[in-house]
């Protein structure tokens, strides 16, 4: 098909959203061996609680996800995502002109939602796995308890100290990564510089 008809056959809202798409800061690549950048501070010329009334405007019209205002000395808070544990991105105001410096800073939810999981699988785990073998097969699985423990800690336990800090160090490096690209969104909401 020519060019023109493609075109022609695309609505103008699809186009608009296609080049707003295109215009829109990509992440930097990640590179699970390098460290973390520091993140930009920005400057604004508007004081913090204007850049706070322009935050929440934003967040309202849907350009800001997880905006708070938080307590000081940090001024607002933004989502910075990552998985499988969330993080968000602190601001914290100094000056005159305003300078925005930031962190970015794992949320505890989902570190709780692992960290009880692994207790239950240890424990009732270990137990409700050996009775649950014991009742459907009790002519060939020995009764002694520590013969499943023997099993299934192993299991369990060595492929966790490979995946978890596996997982924590590529979810941070995400968190950083979306942390940029949400900077670059708030000087642009803020008409910031960097500096």
């Amino acid at each position: 098909m020519p060019q023109e008809q493609l075109t022609a056959d695309v609505p103008p809202v699809a186009a608009e959203a296609a080049a707003q798409a295109a215009a829109a800061p990509s992440p930097p690549p990640m590179d699970l061996n390098s460290p973390l950048a520091p993140l930009p501070i920005l400057q604004c010329a508007i004081s913090p609680d204007e850049v706070v009334k322009r935050l929440d405007f934003a967040a309202r019209r849907g350009r800001m996800a997880g905006f708070q205002r938080e307590a000081p000395p940090a001024l607002f808070s933004v989502e910075a995502f990552a998985a499988p544990f969330e993080h968000k991105l602190i601001a914290a105001a100094s000056g005159q002109p305003t300078r925005l410096a930031f962190t970015v800073k794992p949320l505890s939810k989902m570190i709780w939602i692992y960290a009880v999981t692994i207790v239950l699988c240890i424990w009732p785990g270990t137990w409700l796995t050996h009775s649950m073998i014991v009742s459907w097969f009790p002519s060939w699985y020995p009764a002694a308890e520590w013969v499943t423990w023997a099993w299934y800690l192993p299991l369990l336990v060595v492929p966790l100290l490979w995946m978890l800090p596996r997982q924590w160090k590529k979810c941070r490096v995400e968190a950083h990564a979306d942390a940029l690209v949400q900077i670059e969104k708030l000087a642009q909401e803020l008409d910031a510089t960097r500096g």
